[in-house]
């Protein structure tokens, strides 16, 4: 996930969106501080990679 890249926001923003109970959302491949950062926008439950 990038910042200046929208598609890539938006596919997050589709993925943390309300969902069904009991389903979770895991942001995968994290490796810095910009992609930890913008992920706190959404509801993302959790996040793994080198970053985090």
């Amino acid at each position: 996930m990038h910042q200046q890249e929208h598609n890539s926001r938006a596919i997050v923003a589709a993925i943390a969106s309300p969902r069904e109970p009991g389903i979770k959302a895991v942001a995968e491949g994290v490796e810095t501080e910009q992609q930890w950062n913008l992920l706190g926008e959404y509801a993302i439950d959790f996040i793994q990679g080198f970053w985090a």
